[in-house]
């Protein structure tokens, strides 16, 4: 009994050391599987926020590469852009050059017209001074012709008059030698008749007894000596009426004489101021403008009127395409910039767009960034955790280490002791 208690005595005692080991195994089992699991556990998770991770760091670089993508197409649209404003700039430039040339042909045009205008008034002037000074010069020619037809009337009369007075001298001596011829044949028919009628006379003295009487002797003497009378008294007067038709004519010769001198005179002192007005004419026309001078005046006028004409036309044609030019140059920047506005509404829009992504990517990035963060300092947690499950898992080894020691010191004294017991049983048997 003394060793039956003595062994269940040494076998509680056993039982009670081995029963920390036990509960120490035990313990660091559930332990180590504790540890294990909540390792297991958190390096599921951890593989899962890796996951998570690399997953929002690829959606990240996505998000990253559209952005890029945007940026770039938003940076090659600026260049488009700024290209089309480099070209409207440009065409605006064109346009404005085109205006300045067009307003430079213009001026030149206009100068052009001025110039014609004025060449214009000069030769009007010039037609205008011409046709005076041809006026006053055919003014003067026919004052010239009238002075001459005038001299030339007045030398006819003249003539006319110096042979009508010869004619009439002629006449004059023919008369006069007639009459006297006629008044010599009568005087001596009278003389002749005289003494007849003084011997009738006698006869009629003495003989009283003629036929004729005495008184009709005497009549007829008186009638004769009357009429010898008045032929002579109308001889006389005839002569006188020649004489002062003669003297009439001389003065009518002499004024038509005085009257062709002084129309020779006008008319050569007319051509004389004739002749002087028409070379100061000549030299005014000299001086102003000489004749090839104004011939090439009209030449050149003709010439600029044809360039004028000519530079108008090609103004105006060029205005006509310059104007299509820019309207179809207007047309093409309005249709760019309408395709322009377009892209960059597109563009605005996919930016707006990219920018929502974005902005929804940078949330998720930063709802990401915080998990991680979260995850992190989990992580760290659980590091901290882990380091300090390893140090006590640390600690139960050195306290399983010290309690095998224990253990192994016990089951050495354990078996010594059952070395013992066997030692001290056959003794206390035997005893």
């Amino acid at each position: 009994t003394c060793s039956q208690r003595l062994s269940s005595h040494v076998e509680e005692q056993v039982g009670l050391a081995e029963l920390p080991a036990a509960l120490n195994s035990a313990l660091m089992v559930s332990r180590s599987e504790l540890q294990h699991a909540a390792v297991s556990s958190y390096g599921h998770k951890l593989q899962c926020l890796r996951i998570q991770v690399r997953q929002i760091a690829r959606e990240r670089d996505q998000a990253r590469l559209d952005l890029e993508k945007v940026e770039r197409r938003c940076l090659q649209l600026g260049r488009e852009l700024d290209e089309q404003y480099v070209a409207l700039e440009h065409t605006q430039s064109k346009l404005k050059d085109v205006q300045a040339e067009i307003e430079a042909k213009e001026l030149l045009l206009q100068q052009s017209v001025n110039h014609q205008v004025k060449l214009e008034a000069d030769t009007q002037f010039l037609k205008g001074t011409e046709a005076s000074l041809q006026g006053r010069l055919t003014h003067m020619m026919k004052e010239n012709t009238q002075l001459q037809n005038k001299v030339m009337e007045m030398a006819q009369r003249l003539a006319t008059s110096e042979k009508l007075v010869s004619e009439l001298q002629k006449d004059l001596n023919c008369t006069v030698n007639d009459k006297s011829e006629k008044s010599k044949g009568e005087v001596s028919n009278l003389s002749v008749k005289t003494p007849q009628l003084g011997c009738g006379l006698t006869e009629h003295k003495d003989g009283r007894g003629a036929v004729l009487p005495w008184s009709q002797w005497l009549a007829e003497a008186e009638w004769l000596q009357r009429t010898d009378t008045a032929a002579r008294l109308e001889h006389q007067q005839q002569h006188v009426a020649c004489w002062m038709e003669i003297e009439l004519l001389q003065q009518q010769l002499k004024a038509s004489q005085e009257q062709l001198l002084e129309a020779k005179a006008s008319l050569s002192l007319a051509q004389a101021r004739h002749a002087l007005q028409l070379q100061q004419a000549k030299a005014q026309m000299n001086n102003m403008v000489p004749k090839k001078q104004l011939e090439q005046l009209q030449i050149s006028l003709r010439e600029e009127q044809c360039k004028a004409q000519q530079l108008q036309e090609d103004l105006h044609r060029q205005v006509e395409q310059t104007c299509r030019q820019l309207v179809r140059t207007q047309e093409e920047h309005e249709c760019l910039l309408q395709t322009a506005v377009e892209q960059a509404e597109g563009l605005e829009h996919s930016l707006r767009s990219a920018k929502a992504v974005l902005a929804e990517r940078v949330a998720e990035l930063q709802d990401a960034q915080a998990q991680l963060s979260r995850n992190k300092l989990l992580i760290e947690e659980l590091r901290e955790e882990n380091r300090g499950f390893a140090m006590a898992l640390q600690a139960a080894e050195l306290k399983q280490k010290s309690t095998e020691e224990k253990n192994q010191l016990l089951e050495e004294q354990a078996s010594a002791l059952k070395q013992l017991i066997r030692k001290i049983t056959p003794v206390s048997l035997s005893g």
